[in-house]
């Protein structure tokens, strides 16, 4: 590959360099890591670079480390090898590690000793990864192992058996032991050359981190051309391989196998032909009866969060007042303010004759229990308490069939709901724009109760909707 990528750059004998933007992106997607060395595929985004709060989190991060430590014993920057060898720092702060092919930019270096520290052996330099997210995932370590792997082949140390990962609002440290990762970051950085040798580009699927990345309208675009068999969100790689084994490779080929069985019981699990056989058809599939109680006065409740960041920053009300529609929404600008929120929520609520919170899935009911489990007082829980009914939230059977997807469906009925059915809802993701706003799904609902009364919707006994909720 001679051509400079955007992940890297180029040795002298045109051999391409690993990064670590390379290899988190395969992590995610083998095709956001092909199309990401690639110049010539546009991006979505104007940049590449990383979050600010990321960039916020790192700095201040290396400003407390560096102020907590005596200036001698602390390096900015990329020290030689041997000074690395004579561990004369005790902590290194933005290394740059460059082996033959690989490349790491780490946010720090500590030097450990041996003594008393379980799992490891030896005095070493570990790395160390400054990560913004209250909540660390898989992916983090596999990062904290490569920025490992490439320093101790810079340097040419023995592998750190042991690293640090910082994280969330608080600079929790988790300390993740490197060993066992290893194979798994070696086996990813093989899969990446084998990528790049190969002529054809790996199988486009979608999945979960779609809605994070900048090459996702092209993809979907691509998928949805193609009738690819990952458009339906919740089919997995295996169920997927299975029906390419069978000679099924499209959505409407998948709708054609689904046959309808009687059923013992309200629960059955997903069926994948069924929600192809929905977004074929274009109709909404419900269990059993559908009845409607509406005692009390219904409040349509939805709420927004980050949970990268554990944090919910947005709750929104509607109902009726004397025919009056009244709209009320209330919004954390920080962690610091989510208390504040959550108590003027509750004192609307408490002002409200009988309210019966209305909401969906189950984003919404872990939002309660977390409210009640961060702000416990007896003021503020007695009010949602299950105890009392006339504050309970509500659990009516239509709600778990006019699920949020379903509702998006009918929220432009039925000129583009082939094309909705198709969008994957990702219902507790907090990501706004992969939710409808509370407007458009208290519109909806009402949109929905009519159809439901007009008979639309199609009562076959099953109990999945098109997009699987």
């Amino acid at each position: 590959m001679r051509a400079l990528t955007r992940g890297g750059g180029i040795h002298e004998d045109g051999l391409m360099i690993i990064t670590q933007e390379i290899f988190e992106a395969f992590l995610h997607c083998p095709t956001k890591s092909h199309l990401f060395c690639r110049p010539d595929v546009p991006d979505a985004t104007t940049s590449q670079k990383r979050r600010p709060e990321e960039e916020s989190f790192q700095q201040r991060r290396s400003s407390r480390l560096h102020s907590s430590l005596p200036d001698h014993e602390v390096y900015t920057g990329t020290p030689t090898a041997e000074t690395i060898k004579r561990k004369i720092y005790r902590m290194i702060l933005d290394y740059t590690a460059l082996a033959t092919d690989l490349r790491a930019h780490l946010h720090g270096l500590e030097l450990v000793r041996a003594a008393g520290t379980k799992n490891l052996t030896v005095d070493q330099y570990i790395p160390i990864r400054f990560v913004s997210a209250e909540r660390i995932s898989a992916a983090h370590g596999f990062l904290l192992a490569f920025d490992a792997l490439v320093f101790s082949q810079a340097a040419n140390t023995p592998l750190p058996q042991i690293g640090k990962l910082v994280h969330g609002r608080g600079f929790s440290t988790t300390t993740v032991v490197l060993t066992p990762l290893y194979t798994k970051v070696r086996s990813v950085i093989a899969a990446i050359w084998a990528q790049q040798a190969s002529p054809t580009p790996p199988p486009l699927v979608l999945n979960k981190h779609c809605p994070q990345c900048q090459y996702a309208s092209r993809c979907r675009q691509i998928a949805t051309e193609a009738d690819d068999l990952s458009l339906l969100a919740k089919i997995n790689a295996k169920e997927r391989q299975g029906y390419h084994e069978k000679g099924i490779f499209t959505v409407k080929q998948l709708s054609y196998t689904f046959r309808p069985r009687r059923r013992t019981g309200n629960h059955r699990k997903h069926e994948h032909a069924l929600q192809a056989l929905a977004i074929r058809t274009n109709q909404v599939h419900v269990i059993g009866p559908l009845t409607f109680t509406t005692e009390g006065t219904l409040v349509y409740f939805d709420v927004e969060g980050d949970p990268d960041c554990d944090l919910y920053y947005c709750v929104g009300l509607r109902y009726e007042a004397g025919g009056v529609t009244v709209q009320r929404s209330y919004w954390a600008d920080s962690p610091e303010d989510e208390g504040t929120m959550w108590a003027a929520c509750l004192r609307m609520l408490d002002g409200i004759d009988a309210p019966r919170l209305v909401h969906y899935g189950a984003y919404e009911t872990t939002f309660l229990r977390q409210m009640g489990k961060r702000y416990p007082s007896p003021e503020r829980t007695a009010l949602l308490d299950p105890a009392r009914p006339t504050h309970r939230l509500s659990r009516q059977p239509a709600l778990n069939y006019l699920c949020t997807c379903v509702l998006s469906h009918l929220l432009q009925w039925p000129q583009r709901r082939s094309t909705l059915s198709r969008l994957p809802v990702v219902r507790t993701s907090g990501f706004g724009p992969c939710r409808p706003s509370l407007a458009s799904r208290v519109g909806v609902l009402a949109e929905a109760r009519s159809q439901t009364n007009a008979g639309h919707l199609q009562r076959r006994g099953l109990c999945r909707c098109p997009s699987g909720c």
